[in-house]
């Protein structure tokens, strides 16, 4: 059966040098709709390690996004408890990166600006939002996590004046500027197309191994999930439960394009293929849907 159980893995005490960068243990989440509860999460148990790039994939609704919040303090635990930096996660975690599907630019400031957004909403102030004051260190912190993602040169664009992939980059680096050592990150490059998706892979694992910040990237794409993570954790339909987590063994540094042709990959997918609950009402899998084409399982 398929090792499910996180909490067996690492037993290291919640505080100190040795606590993981997040845990979830024995975790239940219920939500209320019209008088009726929904059991997004049951019992879920997780430890991710500090400067890992860990993905969670599973079907809709399976409370991948619900981790996330989570874990960021938007939300509390039914019951169970939750551990961020070997801390319990008691409110909203203001120095946890959040980066959602849906950039968040404001069409009437700069790139400059909406990076700088943050940092202006953390230290308070009209004059500092209307960009009336300067500050130093917020500017030095701006220019790096502009130039971190590659978008020199574009400080005074407008976000119209962007593409999809520049604008992406944009909310990056609005994340990156304000973001401690945790980066949560939910289907951030679903809305692009498949180039430019595999672009901002490849700039995203070059920011990683150069940061080494701790990475929880929620994903419907098992290629997408492999290709960036140290570790795939696959959830069950809802209520969600942790089913299995796979270890990627491909080698760093990772090419997300190179990395399909890795015999290993396909292993590596069908193996969580097989595991992931198909949609409710998908009509069976046959052996022309089992995620890989004959073609590729032969590779």
């Amino acid at each position: 059966m398929p090792q499910a159980t996180p909490a067996d893995r690492n037993d290291v005490a919640q505080t100190g040098a040795l606590a993981p960068a997040i845990s979830l243990h024995e975790v239940t989440k219920h939500f209320y709709k019209r008088g009726t509860r929904i059991t997004a999460l049951s019992n879920v148990s997780l430890h991710i390690a500090r400067g890992s790039f860990v993905s969670i994939v599973g079907p809709s609704g399976c409370g991948k996004s619900t981790i996330l919040d989570l874990v960021v303090g938007t939300e509390r635990p039914s019951s169970g408890s939750v551990y961020c930096g070997g801390e319990t996660v008691s409110s909203l975690r203001v120095g946890t990166g959040y980066l959602t599907q849906h950039d968040t630019l404001l069409p009437w400031r700069s790139v400059e600006q909406n990076v700088r957004l943050p940092l202006d909403i953390k230290s308070g102030g009209l004059a500092r939002l209307t960009g009336r004051t300067s500050d130093p260190a917020a500017a030095e912190r701006v220019a790096w996590a502009i130039n971190l993602v590659g978008l020199k040169g574009f400080e005074h664009h407008l976000p119209d004046e962007l593409s999809g992939g520049m604008r992406k980059r944009a909310a990056l680096a609005q994340t990156l500027v304000y973001a401690g050592e945790t980066v949560l990150m939910d289907e951030p490059f679903g809305a692009l197309d498949f180039q430019m998706r595999l672009l901002m892979q490849a700039e995203l694992l070059q920011i990683w191994s150069t940061e080494r910040r701790t990475i929880v990237f929620v994903t419907h794409d098992i290629e997408e999930a492999i290709v960036l993570s140290d570790e795939v954790v696959i959830m069950s339909r809802r209520p969600g439960r942790v089913r299995d987590i796979v270890p990627i063994d491909l080698p760093r540094p990772r090419d997300p394009v190179n990395a399909r042709f890795d015999p290993r990959f396909h292993e590596l997918y069908q193996r969580i293929w097989n595991q992931l609950d198909p949609p409710e009402n998908a009509p069976p899998r046959t052996a022309a849907h089992n995620g890989l084409s004959a073609r590729s399982a032969r590779q």
